[in-house]
């Protein structure tokens, strides 16, 4: 080859290993954009403490969930596929806890979306700091306080005491005639404080008599004293209104050896198997649960409840509860088109309905928060026998709605 020949031969060389390197960016983009990409979804929850009994089942569910998405191939969103990595962090059923763990996900983990918190003073505590900084949180509070127009993107697609009381002291009014006479026992700070309030409220208009509530400090391990007061009031039926399972298993176990004989219920779902076996079976037999659906009363909750055996190995069906949280995240995203605009999420995902294992649920609560964050969903009533659930009935969520006056 002539030397004019090389030349050319090595300008070809050049312009071609130019356009070629040229290309690279737009390859790595194309690349990029057919790659599967990390979500990072936080989570705050007690998973120590007697709220540990509320923050296992969501912790479980959830990872549940999110290897069932990622098994799939991940979830795509505005065509790019995404595998969702929880970040998930142990409040210890405490305000100081939630606030440390909301700390550290915004800031240090650097997420955008949040499930939990499972404690009112931590969601108080949160909302405001969630707000500042955009990030949509999906929680689980008490306090009627948590939910309002200023918390633009806190939603709660769970029944508080405020929702369910109407409808479950209706149901004691047509189905229980002996109870005439209610005592309740909470614990002393916003949580509690909420449950009274809307025990009061229910039991005036149904015409029950309501004895003088009583209160303990979180961390009680000796309920006998508040137990002993209780009891003075003379109640046939008490609500243990919203407290976790280690402080309500131990009140259930001091009023019994107290000889309490009348009825002791809890506001919403529990481990009744825990319930067995903290207060034990015989104290246990007979204590209502006001917000326990079967599980096998729905084809999609009992297709739930066997997903969830599979893989943990036993059933909680606390974790019922906590199944909408990752889906409604989900679709609303999906539904976005994004995982970094959370304002376009939130207000995305306030406009929508979803179909889950708990049936078709939208948000309402328009008339009693003034902003539609709450999701209504139908609730069971069962009774423990021989540490066994025995459904008693299900109220639908139009009937919870209707008794709240809210469409």
């Amino acid at each position: 080859m002539n030397t004019v020949s090389n030349v050319k031969f090595g300008l070809v060389i050049c312009m071609t290993l130019l356009s070629t390197f040229q290309l690279l960016p737009n390859l790595c983009e194309a690349q990029e954009g057919t790659s599967t990409k990390t979500l990072k979804v936080g989570g705050i929850m007690p998973l120590s403490g007697k709220g540990a009994a509320l923050g296992v089942p969501f912790r479980d569910t959830i990872i549940m969930q999110a290897e069932q998405y990622n098994k799939a191939g991940g979830i795509v969103i505005d065509k790019q596929k995404f595998k969702i990595e929880l970040i998930i962090e142990d409040s210890r059923y405490t305000a100081e806890g939630v606030k440390t763990a909301a700390e550290k996900l915004i800031h240090r983990d650097r997420v955008k979306f949040i499930l939990g918190p499972v404690i009112s003073p931590g969601c108080l505590l949160l909302n405001p700091i969630a707000e500042e900084n955009k990030i949509l949180h999906i929680q689980n509070s008490i306090s009627p306080k948590s939910i309002g127009p200023e918390y633009t993107y806190a939603f709660r697609p769970y029944m508080t005491s405020t929702e369910r009381t109407p409808s479950q002291y209706l149901w004691m009014k047509k189905n229980m005639p002996d109870v005439k006479r209610i005592g309740t026992s909470n614990i002393n700070d916003e949580t509690g404080y909420s449950t009274v309030a809307a025990i009061t409220k229910a039991a005036k208009e149904l015409g029950f008599e309501l004895c003088e509530p009583v209160y303990f400090p979180r961390g009680t391990s000796d309920f006998f004293p508040t137990m002993t007061k209780l009891l003075a009031t003379k109640p046939d039926f008490i609500d243990f209104g919203s407290s976790a399972l280690g402080e309500v298993a131990l009140e259930v176990k001091a009023a019994r050896q107290l000889g309490y004989k009348g009825y002791l219920s809890l506001s919403f779902p529990q481990d009744h198997l825990e319930l067995c076996k903290i207060a034990g079976k015989e104290n246990a037999e007979g204590f209502i649960f006001m917000d326990t659906l079967i599980a096998e009363a729905l084809p999609t909750t009992k297709a739930f409840k066997e997903a969830y055996v599979a893989r943990w190995g036993n059933w909680n069906p606390y974790a019922l509860k906590w199944s909408v949280f990752l889906p409604i995240l989900v679709d609303s995203m999906k539904a976005a088109g994004t995982v970094e605009d959370t304002a376009k999420v939130r207000d995305t995902m306030a406009k929508m309905g979803f179909d889950t294992v708990m049936g078709h649920l939208k948000w309402s609560g328009m008339k009693t928060y003034g902003i539609a964050r709450q999701i209504y969903t139908p609730f069971g009533i069962s009774k423990v026998q021989n540490c066994s659930l025995v459904n008693l009935g299900v109220l639908p969520a139009e009937k919870v709605m209707e008794a709240m006056g809210e469409k």
